[in-house]
């Protein structure tokens, strides 16, 4: 876990001093959780830090920073389905899709907000009177949460799916 580090939020408007790791797969993510439950610290969580004012920023506490977890595991060209880490931003999925002739369906007013962020925000486009939110677009993803980890999708642990789903990441890493 690193010294205190200056973070700060979209636009420059705000900044706070955070322990920040910097996790590339779900142990590093477990083991920050450890660590910080070890040291009684609050975790907060960070993927491009695109968020308006501080909801990317935890002061004084762990900040999980998830911009180095970011590959695109998996993309069905078939079907239009992707399985991403939290980190991978719009653009780096939009890159992975438009060969093939995909766009995503929701697309922010930037291309640099990660998934993880986005699906935590429950983002939306211009277009969101017509495609909803991202978590609309969401089949389902796996938690990883201080508790344990958890498989949700609208069928599996809906309940924790729903809420996690613009929940601030408050629940875990999606």
């Amino acid at each position: 876990m690193s010294e205190l580090e200056r973070v700060e939020g979209w636009g420059l408007s705000t900044a706070s001093l955070c322990h920040v790791a910097r996790p590339t797969d779900a142990d590093g993510v477990r083991k920050a959780f450890s660590e910080a439950a070890e040291r009684g610290m609050t975790v907060g969580l960070r993927g491009a830090g695109r968020s308006y004012g501080d909801a990317s920023q935890n002061d004084g506490g762990l900040l999980l920073d998830l911009c180095g977890w970011n590959s695109v595991q998996a993309w069905d060209p078939e079907t239009g389905i992707a399985r991403v880490d939290p980190g991978v931003t719009v653009a780096q999925l939009w890159e992975r899709v438009v060969q093939d002739g995909w766009w995503p369906k929701v697309v922010s007013g930037t291309m640099t907000p990660t998934l993880g962020g986005a699906a935590a925000m429950n983002i939306h486009g211009k277009n969101a009177y017509k495609v909803g939110t991202i978590g609309d677009w969401i089949q389902g993803f796996d938690l990883i949460s201080p508790s344990g980890d958890l498989h949700c999708s609208r069928d599996e642990n809906s309940d924790v799916f729903h809420a996690a789903i613009g929940g601030f990441g408050e629940l875990g890493v999606m």
